[in-house]
């Protein structure tokens, strides 16, 4: 599709506004001949006195707002080009709306019919621009949309047909807390059927928050035992409403709630999003009624409980870290301890030298967080520096020492941030070690793994992997060892090496590495552990064929696109790391072990994810694991 001469068609299409309903096809065009457009619309807008002409002139910006949305909001997205002619300048239109139409409807806000003042605010508000009137205009056409309702007016209804008022909430949540000054007359949509008035106006109050507390005792009739089955308000967004106010007496609307009968995991849940503490009494309820059978999901439990330092949430988050088999679950009761403080300490304790990294990696830091200084505290994230099994643990480790200012512990950060293998273990080292010392957080040193980059690594044959393990540097040889893991059998021949760092070696992190690369290669070699992998090679009894048949399954090309392991990874690993915070990272053993995959699935399916904006972060193929942003 293109348009010839755009500024002529331009000018031609918006002298054809001049009728009450225009062919929307008209203003279809105008929007989508993008910049030559502008000026003329704009001054449409400011200077004609036909209110029908300025009202779908101002509807033509909005229909170009929103090919121009997601890249005005990222530029880093992908533009619509697909829904617009070849001449559709993108960089030009965002400049243009940036220097002359949102001033423009800025003032045009305040114009006397109310078509335009709909179509400038939804234009604003769709492109996140919070006005000083955004409010007070949506209040109006709230106001006058309310008034053919009550007037029962066919004239006025149909006038102002073209106000939805689901899209005028979609577009109106985006202004937040800017659309305060709305407060009022969204209150009065409580008084009509959800058939008549769209229930999304909700939304619109949990977006505003705080400001939007005047509403709480409408939001309270909501919270009962209906809860969730609510015919067109959504149960979810009430309490989203209820928790962004966020005031003490929003937590008793939900705390009441609880106690009529309204679902309790729901209401947990939004609990446990308030900052204040919560009543010692409700506390003790939540955990009789879970001890007496009642449903409540786990995480939520887990997450409750840390609302109240009383010792029977320490007995029961204990439980939970103890007993529990998910880890998420787990890792959010760990979190519940550090929140509870002091008394949780010794629990806290217990568990840094769980068996799994993450649980003593969350617990080292916990006891951090709690900024507690105890000698047994020091005592355990001092042996937490020299953990063999992870550096996330070793790393936070060095955070709780230096956010305790552990003095005692500067000789050992000292040679942790010289000797650690992992590049992030030793900058938290160097980062604790100055927060000690009162000086400046150090610049972030270069990475020392220089001997193979990614590329190289990609691109190097087994032998010199192999020449590579007797590199004095012991960064570049934890490198090769984790690649040669992945490789699985595709490391046969690098095996009498292997074999020979595993029973030579002396430093305890390459040790430990060899360890858990041996196990990978020797289960892809159907070899139930390490000795019986190792006494196979030594007595020469790998089957030839084995090896040849695995040896194709492990260079197979890149799957296809339609392999259905990469569609079901693509689907669902962006649920299975939502829970990871920002600097976290997760290997992709962990995936493989989970969906039954090969290494080679799981890093064709973060790509996608992450070419397609689906998780934000960044893979490192030296560790073979994901690090979320």
């Amino acid at each position: 599709m293109t348009i010839s001469n755009p500024k002529q068609t331009a000018l031609r299409l918006v002298g054809e506004l001049n009728i009450k309903n225009p062919p929307f096809d008209k203003i279809e065009k105008l929007a989508k001949i993008g910049e030559p457009a502008i000026l003329p619309l704009i001054q449409v807008i400011q200077e004609n006195p036909d209110s029908f002409i300025r009202r779908h002139s101002a509807h033509a910006l909005y229909l170009m707002a929103s090919y121009i949305k997601p890249t005005f909001l990222d530029p880093k997205s992908q533009n619509l080009s697909g829904l617009v002619p070849r001449t559709f300048n993108f960089e030009k239109v965002i400049a243009k709306f940036k220097s002359d139409v949102i001033p423009a409807l800025e003032k045009a806000q305040n114009d006397s019919d109310i078509g335009v003042q709909y179509f400038a605010a939804m234009t604003l508000a769709s492109l996140r621009i919070k006005t000083k009137n955004g409010g007070k205009t949506f209040a109006r056409i709230i106001e006058k949309k309310l008034e053919a309702l009550e007037q029962d007016s066919d004239e006025l209804y149909e006038e102002l047909q073209f106000i939805r008022w689901y899209q005028l909430f979609v577009e109106m949540k985006n202004l937040e807390e800017a659309a305060k000054d709305a407060v009022p007359s969204l209150i009065k949509l409580f008084n009509y059927d959800t058939n008549v008035v769209s229930g999304a106006f909700i939304d619109v109050l949990a977006a505003i928050g705080k400001e939007a507390e005047p509403a709480l005792q409408h939001l309270a009739k909501y919270v009962g035992s209906s809860l969730g089955s609510l015919a067109d308000i959504n149960g979810v967004s009430v309490l989203t409403a209820i928790r962004n106010i966020g005031t003490d007496e929003a937590l008793n609307v939900l705390i009441n709630g609880y106690e009529k009968g309204a679902p309790r995991t729901s209401v947990l849940n939004t609990l446990a999003g308030f900052e204040q503490k919560m009543p010692v009494e409700f506390i003790q309820k939540v955990i009789g009624d879970c001890k007496g059978g009642k449903k409540i999901a786990k995480k939520t439990y887990a997450a409750i409980l840390g609302k109240t330092p009383i010792i029977e949430s320490v007995t029961e988050l204990k439980k939970i870290v103890a007993e529990e088999s998910n880890l998420e679950t787990r890792l959010i009761a760990i979190d519940s301890l550090a929140q509870i403080g002091e008394i949780a300490i010794p629990t806290l304790l217990e568990f840094a030298d769980d068996s799994l990294w993450k649980i003593r990696a969350q617990t080292v830091k916990s006891l951090g967080e709690i900024k507690i200084k105890r000698d047994d505290v020091t005592a355990a994230l001092i042996k937490a520096l020299h953990d063999e099994g992870s550096g996330d643990v070793r790393k936070q480790a060095a955070y709780s020492l230096g956010l305790l200012s552990i003095a005692s512990s500067l000789e050992e950060l000292i040679k942790l941030s010289k000797e650690d293998p992992d590049h992030s273990v030793r900058y938290e080292a160097l980062k604790a070690i100055a927060k000690i010392k009162g000086e400046p957080e150090p610049t972030e040193p270069p990475k020392r793994e220089k001997m193979i980059s990614s590329t190289s690594l990609k691109e190097s044959g087994i032998q010199e992997l192999i020449t590579a393990l007797d590199s004095p540097n012991v960064s570049t040889r934890m490198v090769v060892i984790n690649k040669l893991g992945r490789m699985g059998v595709g490391a046969k021949d690098a095996l009498p090496k292997l074999i020979e760092v595993y029973q030579n070696d002396t430093n305890p992190t390459i040790k430990a590495a060899i360890k858990r690369s041996l196990r990978i290669i020797a289960i892809r070699m159907k070899y139930k552990t390490i000795d019986e992998l190792v006494a196979a090679f030594q007595e020469g009894k790998i089957a030839e064929e084995k090896s040849k048949k695995d040896d194709q399954s492990a260079i197979k090309q890149e799957p296809k696109k339609e392999d259905p392991i990469i569609e079901k990874l693509v689907k669902e690993i962006p649920e299975m790391i939502g829970y990871l915070a920002s600097g976290a990272e997760i290997a992709f053993d962990d995936i493989i072990k989970k969906f039954n995959c090969k290494e080679k699935d799981v890093e064709v399916a973060m790509k996608k994810l992450i070419d397609a904006k689906k998780i934000n972060g960044s893979l490192n193929l030296f560790k073979g694991t994901f690090v979320k942003e």
